[in-house]
């Protein structure tokens, strides 16, 4: 009972297959066809079944592996590594920057038979502009151009240093023209870039009231600063700086030529190309 209930045997399964095959080669055989061409047709349509399924497989294959390329190909162009690797081979960069030309800086002294001369640069805004070329993955060399209105104060004092009384000297407006070489602490690609910066800088002094201190001297520039990224091209520069420059002021009423000090507090846009 137990094996009756499990269906038809192997053996008799076989023996029905036998059974169809004698049959369809007899058919064949009675309509004329010769046993090769009934042998060839049965092993066509024994195959034709097998063939499909491994085209089926074949083209199941090629879908994935064409998926699996691709898939990697995004990973290897996802955005954040194409904007690394785009950053780092940008070359050019312009930008506009603005902010404070700090005063209190002691441009000098003089002095004759009664009282000494203390001159300070007052305090303006400043506004220019720059250019930039990368020279390395870390390197940048800036040209810039800024200018403002700072003024010039003066403390008078008797030679002792006492009795001090201050008041504005003169107007004073300046300009300079810097080259600067900047360096990344990190890849340029990065999102925040903190940097230090050092070059050389031509001021041109001017003042409509004081003869005496119109004069162009060159000095040094130097600072630090951070790049933020705010876009894929666009990034906000903030930074602080110090500008020396001598030669400042040719007659009177100065006895010596002063020192040129000024405090730079900025900030601005760059786009990078």
């Amino acid at each position: 009972m137990s094996s009756a209930a499990k269906g038809p045997s192997p053996r008799k399964g076989q023996v029905a297959l036998d059974d169809t095959v004698t049959g369809l080669v007899r058919g064949m055989a009675g309509a004329g066809l010769g046993l090769c061409t009934a042998v060839a047709i049965i092993v066509a349509q024994l195959l034709s079944p097998a063939a499909a399924w491994a085209q089926g497989a074949s083209e199941s294959g090629e879908s994935s592996q064409a998926e699996a390329q691709q898939e990697a190909q995004d990973v290897r162009r996802s955005p954040s590594q194409y904007d690394d690797d785009e950053g780092d081979h940008r070359s050019y960069s312009v930008g506009a920057f603005s902010g404070v030309m700090a005063g209190g800086t002691s441009l000098g002294s003089s002095q004759n038979l009664f009282f000494r001369s203390t001159f300070e640069q007052g305090s303006s805004g400043l506004f220019g502009g720059r250019i930039g070329y990368a020279l390395a993955t870390r390197l940048d060399l800036d040209v810039e151009f800024g200018t403002g209105s700072p003024g010039l104060d003066v403390i008078l004092s008797d030679l002792s240093g006492q009795g001090r009384t201050e008041f504005e000297f003169a107007d004073l407006d300046s300009t300079y023209v810097a080259g600067s070489l900047r360096y990344g602490m990190v890849r340029r690609s990065a999102r925040l870039v903190p940097f230090l910066t050092a070059g050389l800088v031509v001021v041109s002094l001017s003042s409509s009231t004081e003869p005496g201190l119109d004069s162009s001297s060159v000095g040094a520039l130097f600072g630090a600063g951070l790049l933020l990224r705010l876009a894929d091209s666009l990034k906000l520069r903030v930074d602080a700086r110090g500008l020396r420059a001598g030669g400042v002021g040719d007659g009177a009423p100065f006895t010596d030529r002063l020192n040129s000090t000024q405090i730079f507090w900025t900030g601005g846009l760059s786009y990078e190309f």
